[in-house]
């Protein structure tokens, strides 16, 4: 399973994905983080021009199949600002569960512009709003999965917790701020 957390910087896509592979290790689930600023430094790519930004694409898509093929559950946080490099990383990393987060109410979000560009042609996304903690956005976003029939399988699905050891209540499932789509079917 690779999931994908995009979003302006600063929003919190590396704490949920680092809190994520944390709740997926807890229960012996192999998991995996790749963060787009740290693999910018290690493969030494300063170049955020749009050739730079889907060189950084490419090689994290690379890295998450791989991952990926050896049944590890991949978290990759990155801002991915355009479809073009989104869809240029599902290329290379394969099935993909984008999670688009945001610092914003989501209706709000649809009035107004977004740094984020297409992300109506997504075939998978689910649009969440951070929560106030990085843990309850990574709950919050494991209980959107579980929830979603187009989501890629998690690994060791056996071991994962059910939605109410995840979230206490159908009211608080209720209270996320968040749209799930599915363009694929």
């Amino acid at each position: 399973m690779i999931i994908t957390i995009i979003g302006t910087e600063g929003v919190g896509k590396t704490s949920t994905a680092s809190e994520a592979v944390k709740m997926l290790r807890s229960i012996g689930n192999p998991a995996v983080h790749l963060d787009g600023d740290l693999f910018r430094r290690m493969t030494g790519n300063r170049d955020y021009s749009e050739a730079g930004r889907f060189a950084n694409a490419l090689g994290l898509g690379a890295m998450a199949r791989t991952f990926d093929v050896l049944r590890y559950n991949v978290l990759v946080s990155a801002v991915f600002p355009s479809y073009l490099i989104r869809r240029q990383f599902r290329d290379v990393a394969g099935d993909v569960m984008m999670v688009h987060l945001n610092d914003k109410p989501l209706t709000a979000r649809a009035h107004g512009r977004t740094e984020m560009t297409g992300l109506d042609l997504e075939p998978k996304l689910i649009e969440l709003k951070r929560e106030h903690s990085a843990l309850r956005t990574a709950q919050a976003m494991f209980a959107l999965i579980l929830l979603n029939p187009a989501a890629p399988d998690i690994i060791g699905w056996e071991n994962m917790p059910s939605l109410g050891t995840i979230l206490t209540s159908v009211d608080e499932i209720k209270r996320i701020d968040a749209k799930v789509y599915d363009y694929s079917i």
